[in-house]
């Protein structure tokens, strides 16, 4: 009998490591499981395009959608919270997630909460309504459905003709319908309204969400800042994936089809502790000590977070808390690539079309006076505004700069100047004109 359960024990230990290895004789397959799927390896590159400095975190949000997909579906499509220090593109991270899965617009499709103006409990009600009777229950509160879809609805207005038109369409069939979805069905707009254009209204509407599929990108950002009441409210949209408002009819809103992300600045003295050889950034060498460093940093914001924030909140996150690093000086150069060459569509397309052109030189003077370890990229994107944004509004106003001009900045002897180039009377003409900004 031994000699038999021996023998079975054995057996049973093989055959749990074939499939542990995913291999087997009898008809099994490989696993790659470091693939990712087509569409997570867009976003992955739109991410990676537009955020600069922080590769370990678009991997980390990526392989987190990865998972979400076979989460719970009445809860968020995904749920995130970004740690790090200020000006290293955390808000701006959840702004390229909300252009790429609802619609890449130039002002980003999302609900952004500061939560700084959420410190006391009574500011509470702005988010979830006033109780019938109280001040503030005749206003729509912002975490309302109408709300939480009205970014979603602008966006798809301005890319898709054919939304633009289902969505007029269903206005015309009833008024009103998106001001009063709840969890026991609709109410009309109109009292009055027969019961036939009541269900008329609700199937066109049922019709409508089934095919447009209503996603939302819902930031609250700096949340270490709001009061303990609005923590409780982000535990019941991550726990169940829906709240109940305090406005008449108690609607319910459902954030199934919602990412939540958070904000915060813990962590950062434990990150800027941890930093080596460098006061901007991290300078690793080797792969290994990179990924003991990075085991580290995570340890040390995770026990941050922990003495802030309540356990039941954290372990909702615990496996999508992504940690945002300091930038170095190379992170610096691809920022200032990146934020000029918005400011050069900028007025490229403006009613006074300019084209615009940098030397190295002016680029490395914007890094040297934009450049603040504690603030990030904050201060940077304030020295472009000053020294490329005003000088053209100077020039403009002067009238040194004209319609179509080309116009280098140029940066030398302690000087910012700019080179306004334009086709004469005669095309094979072209004039200089040369004018300093202190």
């Amino acid at each position: 009998m031994d000699d038999w359960d021996k023998r079975g024990a054995q057996q049973f230990r093989n055959k749990l490591t074939d499939d542990t290895n995913t291999v087997s004789r009898d008809g099994y397959f490989e696993v790659d499981i470091t693939r990712i799927g087509h569409k997570l390896e867009k976003l992955k590159q739109h991410l990676s395009s537009r955020i600069i400095g922080q590769p370990r975190a678009v991997e980390h949000i990526v392989r987190a959608f990865q998972r979400e997909k076979f989460k719970n579906p009445s809860l968020p499509i995904g749920a995130f919270l970004f740690a790090g220090p200020p000006g290293v593109g955390k808000t701006e991270t959840a702004k390229e997630i909300a252009r790429y899965v609802i619609g890449d617009v130039e002002e980003a499709p999302l609900i952004r909460i500061d939560c700084s103006q959420y410190s006391e409990p009574h500011q509470i009600s702005a988010l979830i309504g006033s109780p019938p009777g109280y001040i503030g229950a005749d206003k729509s509160p912002l975490l309302s459905f109408r709300n939480i879809a009205d970014p979603f609805i602008k966006a798809k207005m301005k890319l898709n003709p054919e939304f633009r038109r289902d969505h007029d369409k269903l206005g015309r069939k009833w008024e009103g319908l998106l001001n009063n979805k709840n969890n026991k069905g609709f109410k009309s707009a109109n009292s009055d309204s027969s019961l036939k254009d009541y269900i008329v209204g609700v199937n066109a509407y049922y019709e409508f969400e089934q095919k447009w599929k209503y996603k939302s990108v819902i930031l609250f950002d700096e949340v270490e800042k709001a009061d303990k009441a609005l923590w409780h409210i982000l535990l019941s949209i991550l726990a169940e994936g829906h709240i109940t408002l305090n406005s008449i009819g108690n609607e319910t809103v459902l954030f199934n089809n919602s990412i939540i992300v958070l904000t915060t600045n813990i962590g950062s003295h434990e990150l800027q502790r941890l930093i080596t050889d460098s006061a901007i950034g991290f300078k690793v060498k080797g792969k290994e000590k990179g990924e003991k460093l990075d085991k580290e940093i995570y340890r040390e914001v995770k026990r941050a977070l922990e003495k802030k924030f309540p356990p039941e909140l954290l372990s909702r996150l615990k496996e999508d808390i992504v940690v945002f690093r300091h930038f170095n000086d190379g992170d610096y150069m691809s920022l200032v690539d990146t934020h000029l060459g918005k400011i050069r569509q900028r007025f490229y397309r403006s009613k006074v079309p300019l084209k615009l052109s940098f030397t190295p030189e002016f680029k490395q003077m914007l890094i040297e006076k934009g450049v603040d370890k504690q603030y990030g990229a904050r201060v940077l994107n304030q020295k472009i505004e000053k020294y490329v944004v005003e000088p053209v509004s100077i020039g403009i106003g002067s009238g040194q700069i004209f319609n179509c001009d080309d116009i280098m900045f140029d940066f030398m002897n302690e000087e910012i100047k700019l080179y306004a180039k334009r086709a004469g009377a005669i095309k094979a003409i072209i004039k200089e004109e040369e004018f300093g900004i202190n």
